[in-house]
């Protein structure tokens, strides 16, 4: 009555180890491909994540109002620097300057005059033809330079 039942020796890999094994070759597979496209498509990746600061960093200070910095200027510098980016002869240590900035201001969502010269000068560190684009407004009181000619200018 007591017979037993004759073992089989099991063969292949447990269900579990089988799931396992498949699971991890879809892991190395999808790190093999994002590696392959981030050597093949690096640059294209990077120039649209400068773009993008770029955008960011402007939305902020021109949602600001900060005293003493032309928005206009700003912007012109910004479209300058983008297009800069945008060209075939964009080079990564050139921008080195601006990955400064954007790793120094990245996270906060707020501005001030000492951040908006900042993000002016690290584009204009990168790509120094963009100084002359940066010509802010300068408002004098004309008045006060008339009265002065004109004072200067009378005998007595």
């Amino acid at each position: 009555m007591n017979e037993q039942i004759p073992q089989t020796e099991k063969k292949g890999l447990s269900k579990g180890c089988t799931v396992a094994l498949i699971i991890g070759g879809i892991v190395f597979v999808i790190i093999v491909a994002c590696l392959i496209l981030l050597f093949a498509k690096g640059k294209d990746v990077a120039k649209w994540a400068f773009i993008k600061a770029v955008d960011n960093e402007k939305v902020i200070i021109m949602s600001k109002n900060i005293s003493g910095i032309d928005t206009v200027a700003v912007n012109k510098v910004a479209a300058g620097f983008k297009d800069k980016i945008e060209s075939p002869k964009f080079a990564f240590d050139q921008v080195s300057a601006f990955q400064t900035f954007v790793q120094k201001y990245a996270t906060d969502m707020k501005a001030d005059s000492t951040e908006a010269s900042a993000f002016v000068e690290a584009m204009v560190q990168c790509y120094p033809e963009l100084a002359d684009l940066y010509q802010p407004s300068v408002n004098f009181e004309t008045s006060k330079a008339i009265d002065s000619s004109t004072t200067k200018n009378q005998s007595p």
